[in-house]
């Protein structure tokens, strides 16, 4: 360095060893909410996300039991309509021998016929939707390239429950629902945070410094510590309202947030009467199956 004075034994532009060094430590006081409000704000969104992560989970979960027991649902109907086949047979066999034996009217031979060509369509469209049923279950399962099928029994019908209980359940455990909660309560906390921006910010700074320089002789050199601490107050004075438009502006976060909350409330509660609706109609539709299957046996009794 060039200084304003000169040593004896230093010349005006020789170079000389000198050192400084400096610890500087900041720490803040209070900021009114900016440092509370961001941490929760991001604490609620870290709990979005993982409810995000839980609706995918029920989803693959939901994907996969349907096309399961849709490929169980299949095989039966192949079952059933093979059975019809066999018996839609054995009254063409009766209607046949019938007839020939003068007993019977060609018209019931005809209609028998009929019956057989009609269980012959039903089995080879129940096959058909047995092979999409299984090709579905092993694409619910990301193995398109295997063979996979259910193997398994019927399924136990599951707890009855009334539509008001339902409904209440699924609006507390449905995680889109609260994922949207808890990214409002995110932008809430960022609210709060932007909030604070009208407010100071105070802290503590604390310093401790060395410096000194080797100039050749005990004479010249020199070494000289020095410490300072204080508090500093940030004042935000002329800030163009930034603090307020920003704090407009998550403000209608908020409410596009609450809007479409309600949107999915809506949904969530739709799909629960929907849900309910086809137990309910599964159960007639079980019901009148049963009393097809009965009248069936008993024509056929009848026939033999």
């Amino acid at each position: 360095r060039i200084g304003g004075s000169r040593r004896d034994n230093v010349g005006p532009f020789d170079t000389h060893n000198n050192y400084h060094a400096a610890l500087t430590v900041h720490q803040l006081l209070h900021d009114f909410g900016r440092t509370q409000g961001a941490v929760a704000a991001q604490k609620a969104l870290v709990e979005a996300a993982k409810m995000n992560e839980r609706l995918v989970e029920q989803e693959i979960t939901f994907r996969v039991t349907q096309a399961y027991y849709e490929a169980l649902a299949g095989e039966e109907v192949v079952r059933v309509a093979e059975e019809a086949l066999t018996r839609a047979q054995r009254v063409l066999e009766l209607a046949t021998a019938g007839q020939e034996a003068g007993l019977r009217q060609p018209s019931e031979k005809a209609r028998a016929e009929a019956d057989v060509a009609t269980a012959e369509v039903v089995r080879i469209e129940a096959l058909a939707s047995l092979d999409v049923a299984r090709a579905e279950f092993v694409n619910a399962l990301g193995l398109s390239d295997a063979a996979f099928r259910p193997a398994g029994q019927e399924p136990e019908p599951p707890a009855r429950v009334a539509e008001p209980e339902a409904v209440a359940l699924a609006l507390q455990n449905r995680p889109e629902l609260r994922a949207l909660e808890l990214q409002r309560r995110a932008l809430t906390e960022r609210k709060r945070s932007v909030n604070a921006g009208h407010y100071p910010r105070i802290e503590a700074i604390g310093a401790v410094q060395s410096r000194g320089q080797f100039l050749g002789g005990e004479e010249y050199d020199f070494a000289a510590n020095n410490w300072n601490v204080a508090v500093i107050a940030h004042l935000p004075i002329f800030q163009g309202y930034l603090v307020k438009e920003q704090a407009n502006a998550v403000q209608a976060e908020i409410h596009a947030i609450e809007s479409g909350r309600e949107a999915v409330r809506q949904a969530v509660v739709l799909e629960v009467k929907r849900a309910l609706a086809r137990v309910r109609s599964a159960d007639e539709a079980a019901k009148a199956a049963q009393k097809a299957v009965d009248a069936a046996k008993i024509a056929l009794d009848t026939s033999e």
